[in-house]
């Protein structure tokens, strides 16, 4: 029986969802709204390590993104053997591909 991947996660990446997690501007919005990202961002993650090849391919031929379900942000990861690794954590309005010069 496989196991299912373990997933990897910069020091600065954790930083990003730390940050929205406890972003003013959301809870500006909507009280609780913060609080709600770090969940989503947990769930994606757990989708993602259950089934690293099925979300769709930004650049060939390994890096793929996912949408959170609930916020405007995408994680960027990479997967090989039993690792994802998530290389980043991108806003999908506010530059999106600034993640792109870290390969």
């Amino acid at each position: 029986m496989a196991t299912e991947p373990r997933f990897s996660i910069s020091l600065e990446v954790v930083k990003k969802v730390e940050e929205m997690a406890f972003n003013k501007r959301a809870e500006s919005r909507r009280t609780g709204l913060g609080a709600l990202y770090l969940p989503d961002f947990e769930t994606t993650m757990v989708r993602v390590c259950k089934h690293p090849d099925r979300f769709r391919v930004e650049i060939k031929p390994d890096i793929r993104t996912v949408r959170l379900a609930r916020f405007p942000y995408s994680v960027i990861y990479r997967s090989a053997d039993d690792l994802v690794q998530v290389l980043a954590v991108a806003h999908l309005r506010r530059r999106p591909q600034y993640w792109q010069q870290r390969l």
